[in-house]
């Protein structure tokens, strides 16, 4: 009976260790190609985020609170001179040709130049190790048993703890320059004219050539006394001016980046 025993025996331990060692192979290659999904749609989540909330700069052309809050000024009709040989009414012959009312028109000359130069650096360097030693007790009496049951608390408690060697070491750099400048004409229109005679002015531009749209727009505060004979006035005396200069087409987008590699670059964890 024992030798049929070890025969049943051995046949069956035969038989089960290829079925463990076969469940071990398959089941750390499944938990792995489990996980790549769940990665990928994770990534794929952040990226969805990104491109809802990524957007390009943008400029707010509504006019500043000031503006707003500050009443606009009364134009009272000038009185008729009977007889006058200059002209009356809104346009008169010799009358100032410059841009004074809302609704009128006058020619911003854009002429911005700037000069940008950034640069910065930073190293950091960390080094850390050390040991704990636990305290031993010491006995100073005569009673041998005291002195044996200390011993082996000793011995029990004589433990070091060795911390590892960690070093770390960061060096980043990076350097920026840049010259912008920007120069051209546009039309724009008084808004408003404000209760101390300045005007607040608003233009916008559109041109489209074969298929590349080009689009301006400023907005700021101006003084009648800076406005030329020729209606025209320079944009550096524009207080609170918001210039936008946008290219929409086919050579515009090959200087900025596509949504989806700016999502991956902005969410992507390593």
């Amino acid at each position: 009976m024992r030798a049929q025993t070890k025969g049943n025996a051995k046949p069956h331990t035969k038989s089960t260790k290829p079925n463990q060692i076969h469940t071990t192979k398959s089941t750390k290659p499944q938990v792995f190609i489990a996980f790549i999904p769940a990665f990928l749609g994770l990534l794929g989540l952040c990226g969805l985020l990104s491109l809802c909330v990524a957007f390009d700069p943008q400029i707010d052309f509504n006019p500043p609170d000031y503006v707003e809050e500050m009443p606009s000024k009364e134009f009272l009709p000038a009185p008729t001179q009977a007889g006058s040989l200059f002209g009356q009414g809104e346009r008169p012959l010799f009358a100032d040709r410059r841009a004074m009312r809302p609704n009128d028109l006058i020619t911003i000359n854009i002429d911005e130049n700037s000069t940008a130069s950034l640069s910065s650096s930073k190293n950091y360097t960390s080094t850390s190790n050390g040991a704990t030693n636990a305290p031993i007790l010491n006995y100073n009496g005569t009673d041998e048993d005291i002195a044996k049951d200390t011993q082996e608390l000793n011995n029990t408690t004589n433990y070091s703890l060795q911390k590892t060697t960690d070093n770390s070491t960061f060096n980043g750099s990076g350097a920026q320059s840049r010259n912008d400048a920007l120069k051209f004409s546009i039309t724009a229109r008084i808004l408003k004219v404000l209760e101390n005679g300045n005007y607040f002015v608003y233009g916008h531009n559109e041109v489209l050539i074969d298929g590349e749209k080009r689009l301006v727009t400023i907005s700021g505060v101006i003084r009648p006394y800076d406005i030329q004979r020729d209606n025209t006035i320079s944009s550096k005396y524009i207080s609170d001016s918001k210039i936008s200069y946008l290219s929409v087409g086919s050579i515009g987008q090959t200087n900025h980046k596509k949504a989806g590699s700016k999502a991956v670059e902005n969410e992507f964890p390593f």
